[in-house]
């Protein structure tokens, strides 16, 4: 994350009066700047991000460009923070504004409190009011939550004793900056998204508190998750996360209990229930994950009603069964008479087709390029652009080649040819 830099008359007036008033227009002005620097130092934690060698990202590069119309008009903007209930900040951007009000709550002494989370709260406001509205929020369920899942309590319980040592030695500087050393190196062995699936198991039993915009706007969704896993997650009393199948209410397993598919689907299940909201990007590493190929065609069909309500959905998948259920919905979007009565019978909403145009697709393959100004190309991997028909859907030829040379070898095997 990229801070905004808040000058010191700003303070002064936070301190002389309890209020100020942010002219957003020099922030507007350098918004793509600023973005393009918050890019390039964010290209130095590459390595940290993924986990890896910092050699392997030598020459990366990181980019986000903003489309102009897109980022204006700017939204309104209210918010309210404090401690516990006290609030101590109000921030507010009305709508067709280009100013944002600053009110401290407290009284205050000058030195009471720092100008370093003055202006972090104030540029934080700042940058949400900049780029919230065109930069999605982003939940990532990543091809590790199985074991995010089952590992709870022993992730608690090793983050406790770690703790819990860190404090009995505090009066040991070189012992404690040891221990802390020891723990950032242990978190920084594992990819973000591993990091932020394990936190995100943590805190299971904050994040049931809450409700997602689905479950008011499109319960349909939730009833679909529901037949994928088979029942419902629950927390109890104690914080410990549960799975209530549908067949038997009165049972409760835990997720060590638990299937493999219950337990890939939690973090997407909590997402939903409780955390999804319209503008959301949410990326999941192999939905097909642990899943029965019927359930691989149900969450196809899942990510498709997300995308209806407002959720943009990234996949990565190895899986035929996805791709051609989103063929299926792609040749339901057509209005030839007989469709409705297929569709009808076969078991989907009427709401469930898909355009082509809603869908993008790319191959992950070594392609031959021309690389770095030189003449001759070389195989290099490439995400590749898959050809949609809107007739017929997705061309997924790294799966249909393969699925063509079984059909091949097998016809061979049964009719006893020599070549195939």
């Amino acid at each position: 994350a990229f801070e905004i830099d808040i000058k010191a008359p700003v303070y002064e007036q936070i301190y002389e009066k309890g209020r100020v008033t942010i002219d957003l227009r020099e922030f507007i002005e350098a918004r793509n700047e600023m973005l393009e620097t918050a890019c390039k130092e964010y290209q130095k934690y590459l390595p940290m991000v993924f986990a890896s060698h910092q050699e392997l990202f030598r020459d990366s590069s990181f980019q986000v460009i903003l489309d102009e119309p897109e980022v204006c008009p700017l939204p309104e903007y209210k918010k309210s923070l404090g401690v516990a209930k006290n609030e101590i900040f109000n921030l507010i951007k009305e709508e067709g504004s280009e100013k944002l009000e600053v009110e401290f709550l407290m009284d205050l002494q000058a030195g009471e409190i720092t100008e370093h989370p003055i202006g972090s709260i104030i540029g934080g406001a700042v940058k949400e009011i900049l780029y919230a509205h065109v930069l999605p929020v982003p939940f990532i369920a990543s091809a590790e939550r199985t074991g995010a899942a089952i590992f709870k309590k022993h992730l608690n319980f090793a983050r406790n004793n770690l703790l819990e040592q860190m404090t009995t030695i505090e009066r040991d500087a070189d012992a404690f900056q040891a221990a802390r050393d020891s723990f950032q190196y242990t978190a920084q062995e594992y990819a973000i998204a591993v990091r932020t699936d394990v936190e995100f198991n943590r805190n299971l039993d904050t994040i049931y508190k809450q409700r997602s915009e689905i479950i008011e706007q499109e319960p349909d969704i939730l009833d679909l998750f529901a037949q994928i896993i088979g029942g419902a997650y629950e927390v109890d009393k104690n914080g410990e996360t549960q799975y209530r199948p549908v067949r038997n209410k009165r049972l409760k397993l835990s997720m060590d209990e638990s299937s493999s598919t219950v337990r890939s689907m939690l973090d997407i299940g909590f997402y939903l229930h409780h955390l999804a909201k319209k503008s959301d990007i949410l990326m999941i590493d192999e939905p097909e994950l642990n899943l029965h190929p019927e359930n691989q065609r149900r969450f196809a069909v899942l990510i498709n009603r997300m995308r209806k309500f407002g959720i943009r959905v990234f996949i990565t998948t190895h899986s035929d069964y996805i791709i051609k259920e989103f063929n299926t919905l792609i040749m339901m979007s057509h209005d030839y008479p007989h469709i409705a009565k297929i569709r009808e019978q076969a078991g989907y909403g009427p709401n469930d087709a898909l355009t082509c145009d809603k869908v993008s697709v790319f191959i992950a393959e070594d392609e031959l390029r021309v690389v770095d100004g030189q003449h001759r190309r070389k195989r290099v991997p490439t995400l590749t652009p898959a050809k949609i028909d809107p007739q017929y859907g997705i061309e997924a030829r790294s799966f249909d080649t393969t699925i063509e040379r079984m059909d091949r070898i097998q016809r061979a095997l049964h009719f006893g040819r020599d070549e195939f």
